[in-house]
């Protein structure tokens, strides 16, 4: 059923990894398709009581496929989601705010956890910021384009920086700097 995700159930945690390391796991319409049926997946067994989004080899998610962006750019139509992948994850109370392209991670009714095990660029950082918990390693490094590129921030990193989520997370959205977990880490420790 996925092809661009690995979903795993080992009690009680579901594990939800982006799988295209040959490509640093970049975003499609297709791996968007195939997380939101799992996280429906997931938030419905009753066996899962934690959800892990990682991603496989070195990178949790290198942003969107700039090769699906060009053939988008050059007039060919987006994936259409496969019948089979329809979900609608999270609860629909919370309202239309939470329900969006990444932030309906923040309606799911189960904890979820973003375990950053690499490169977390562009649209990744929404991803990772719309879990209630995230987790880095010493490889992580969160990036944006969106100053570099003098654009703002897309719908759902907007939404995210505007969140509670302190100074650290509003820098990163704003700032044409890489962050390194590592860094962070040391300059806490000191």
């Amino acid at each position: 059923m996925y092809e661009e995700i690995l979903y795993e159930v080992e009690d009680p945690v579901a594990t939800i990894t982006l799988n295209r390391p040959a490509q640093l796991n970049a975003w499609t319409d297709r791996m968007a398709a195939e997380l939101k049926h799992a996280m429906a997946r997931a938030e419905a067994d009753p066996q899962v009581v934690v959800i892990v989004v990682t991603g496989a080899g070195r990178g949790f998610c290198a942003g969107a496929d700039l090769k699906r962006l060009e053939a988008i750019s050059a007039g060919e139509r987006s994936f259409g989601a496969a019948p089979e992948l329809a979900a609608d994850p999270g609860d629909p109370e919370v309202g239309e705010s939470f329900r969006g392209a990444y932030t309906y991670l923040m309606s799911i009714r189960k904890p979820v956890v973003a375990a950053v095990n690499g490169a977390c660029a562009g649209m990744a950082v929404p991803i990772a910021l719309c879990c209630d918990v995230r987790f880095a390693s010493d490889r992580a490094v969160f990036t944006t384009a969106f100053s570099r590129a003098d654009w703002s921030p897309s719908g759902g990193s907007r939404g995210c920086c505007r969140a509670p989520s302190g100074p650290r997370t509003r820098s990163t959205c704003s700032s044409p700097r890489a962050r390194s977990a590592a860094r962070r880490r040391s300059a806490s420790a000191s």
